[in-house]
């Protein structure tokens, strides 16, 4: 079986900023997302370096992009 990784948008809550990226997992209470970025305002991103594990405690909404 192969499974396709997703392009999501991360909204988390709070009025914290949202992160991008690349699916991998979302298993033991997180989201794991490859090839990610962080947009802290409205047309400013910033790319991240390695992998980023967000709690699901913190996601307000996931959006598929892709």
């Amino acid at each position: 079986m192969i499974r396709r990784r997703r392009l999501v948008r991360l909204h988390l809550t709070d009025d914290r900023p949202s992160f991008e990226g690349v699916l991998v997992s979302a298993r033991g209470g997180h989201y794991r997302l490859a090839n990610a970025r962080v947009f802290a305002a409205e047309g400013e991103s910033y790319a991240l370096d390695g992998e980023q594990w967000i709690p699901k405690g913190r996601v307000l909404y996931v959006q598929v992009l892709g």
